[in-house]
């Protein structure tokens, strides 16, 4: 019973409160509309062509879409690190920007692993592509051209019997590098 009372006394007191802020809200917003008539008029066309001035600057200063598109990157991990790119294509001789060594390098379309001593390769993984020893434990998978380079990285990495993988990328100025 106390607790009703009290709740109804509370809802009356704030409904009261309530009400008075409303008139004195009205009463403040009366009277700025009183002093704003009595202000003299901004014309209208000065200001239109303010406007049309700052938009026309902002516009000229926007990059265009064609350029916004050329500079879009996207950042990727790989052997660790990581690599932008400006291609979703992860194919051989494709250039990547390693940020941790702050070089520009080009995907060899190979990839190294090593395996766990107790494993062997899967037939899986020879099906890749060309698999060649180049060490104990550790193989090179030189994948078909026009593979998606990446993809391949990011399956073999999921397999259990892999201790690790990296993806090749020569970091040879192209001037540098011999012809085969």
């Amino acid at each position: 019973m106390k607790k009703s009372l009290v709740f109804i006394c509370l809802s009356a007191l704030t409904f009261a409160l309530v009400g008075c802020q409303q008139d004195n809200s009205n009463k403040v917003n009366n009277e700025q509309v009183a002093v704003e008539k009595n202000k003299a008029p901004v014309p209208l066309k000065s200001t239109q062509s303010q406007v049309e001035k700052l938009n026309k600057e902002k516009i000229q200063k926007l990059p265009s879409i064609k350029k916004m598109a050329e500079n879009r990157t996207s950042t990727y991990m790989i052997n660790g690190e990581k690599f932008t790119t400006k291609t979703e294509n992860f194919w051989q001789g494709e250039k990547v920007y390693n940020l941790a060594i702050n070089q520009l390098g080009t995907i060899k379309g190979s990839i190294v692993i090593i395996v766990d001593k107790e494993a062997s390769l899967s037939d899986e993984i020879k099906s890749l592509g060309e698999v060649s020893k180049i060490a104990q434990d550790t193989y090179r998978i030189k994948l078909p051209a026009k593979i998606n380079v990446l993809s391949i990285y990011h399956k073999v990495t999921k397999m259990k019997f892999i201790s690790r993988t990296e993806m090749e990328v020569d970091y040879t100025p192209e001037s540098n590098r011999e012809v085969m």
